[in-house]
């Protein structure tokens, strides 16, 4: 859970200056012109796709993980992988809400976690879906895509393989007796935004997405990110490699083929709802209106601040994004 005093300082910021500043959230309606994503590249179908094979499932719950809307289990999960058939493991947190529809079934959305830190961001969004109805299930991370002894091509192949590991727990999510499997979802923030976007353009399970300061040319993101993480990672690279700032983002342009912004054509822009920061220097604000204009210009809300200070805006962003899921699963308003 984010910490409470975060979340009223927040409020008390809105309240007092939002209006007066000019500093509300502004709806940008989706293009009524949009036409319907792209059908899926016969080679970006085949760099993603996997033998659907049992894998082991262990689950138990956590001591204390129960409120009066969820249980938390913890689940792991044990499959070969797509390229080698090498066994790996993942881990999640899975919030089972308590508020199940006459079926006994809800929702179920998949919260993609941020590059790193812990995963109060995550389980905060958790909490909120699992009030409203909908069962939330955060992948713990499995590798660190900003290791400095990676090169693009490694890159590469951790969003390929990570891809996979959540095709894989969406496979999983479908079995539960407790999960209405036609009524699944994602959401992302900022990495876990990027790779929630390239999990949309590939899985046509998901029927509602939400991408929360994600961009796309990856190169240029790397190039351009003032985020402490990538920044030490790309000093890393351009010593490693003896590349300039204009080279190490050409190399990441032409080597990262799983890049948002080229998958951006098949997601499904009707089934999108995408939070842009307008002031940003993490994920550079150009790079997400990129994604937004390559998605087909889906609806979004224009976010007043920059990477970090956005945590002002939790409350109505929270706000936002559990409406739309409610939507687009065909629910009441949430609780």
């Amino acid at each position: 859970m984010r910490p409470r005093w975060l979340a009223a300082a927040g409020a008390l910021v809105l309240a007092a200056f939002g209006t007066a500043a000019g500093c509300r959230m502004t709806h940008r309606p989706a293009d009524a012109s949009y036409g319907g994503p792209l059908p899926l590249d016969g080679e970006v179908a085949a760099r993603f796709a996997y033998d659907p094979a049992e894998f082991l499932v262990e689950t138990g719950e956590r001591r204390g993980g129960r409120t009066d809307h969820h249980v938390l289990v913890d689940c792991g999960f044990a499959f070969p992988e797509p390229v080698d058939g090498r066994a790996v493991s993942m881990g999640a947190e899975y919030y089972r809400s308590l508020h199940l529809g006459p079926d006994g079934r809800a929702p179920c959305v998949m919260v993609v976690p941020i590059l790193g830190g812990g995963y109060s961001v995550c389980r905060g969004i958790a909490a909120r879906l699992t009030r409203a109805g909908v069962h939330a299930f955060i992948p713990l991370r499995d590798a660190a895509v900003m290791d400095p002894g990676r090169d693009a091509q490694s890159v590469e192949g951790v969003l390929v393989t990570s891809t996979v590991r959540l095709r894989r727990a969406l496979d999983w999510l479908e079995r539960r007796p407790e999960v209405d499997g036609a009524r699944l979802g994602v959401v992302g923030v900022s990495l876990g935004g990027i790779r929630a976007v390239i999990l949309s353009a590939v899985e046509p399970r998901l029927v509602a997405c939400v991408f929360v300061m994600a961009g796309g040319d990856l190169g240029t993101v790397m190039a351009g990110s003032v985020e402490p993480e990538v920044v030490r990672y790309r000093q890393a690279r351009m010593a490693a490699e003896g590349l300039d700032l204009e080279a190490f983002r050409s190399r990441f342009q032409e080597r990262l083929r799983t890049d948002p912004l080229l998958l951006a054509p098949y997601v499904d822009a009707r089934r999108v709802l995408q939070f842009v920061t307008t002031r940003d220097r993490t994920v550079p604000t150009s790079c997400q209106e990129r994604l937004h204009r390559a998605m087909g210009a889906p609806e979004a809300w224009l976010v007043p601040t920059g990477h970090y200070s956005a945590a002002l805006y939790v409350d109505p962003i929270e706000d936002e994004m559990t409406a739309f899921f409610l939507r687009r699963f065909g629910m009441g308003s949430a609780r």
